[in-house]
């Protein structure tokens, strides 16, 4: 979990229908993420919550780099959550303004 501002997600489930092992991801420096593998009778599904920060440790304060940097980490991030057990399911807060028009990268 972050420290600072506060925020997160919650889950509830019955741990009788549902099992669930929670695992933290590392080694990203533009977003952070939580896995969570849910076993059911069904289909194993793995939720990945992700939240991409707003500030990053890459070189250079511009916005296009922050970006830039999530793309490449985040495609690292997809060829692997894929060779994990479980269907992946992604969600979170990205913090891409799709309502701004001008944003090229909220496309």
């Amino acid at each position: 979990p972050r420290k600072g501002k506060g925020g997160g997600v919650a889950f509830l489930f019955d741990p009788k229908r549902i099992s669930v092992d929670r695992h933290t991801v590392k080694g990203f420096k533009s977003f952070e993420v939580s896995e969570c593998l849910i076993k059911t009778a069904k289909v194993p599904t793995r939720l990945c919550v992700i939240y991409r920060t707003t500030r990053t440790k890459c070189k250079g304060n511009y916005e296009d780099t922050k970006i830039v940097k999530f793309m490449e980490e985040f495609e690292k991030y997809l060829e692997d959550v894929v060779e994990k057990f479980g269907a992946p399911m992604i969600c979170g807060d990205f913090n891409f303004h799709v309502e701004n028009r001008e944003d090229h990268n909220a496309r």
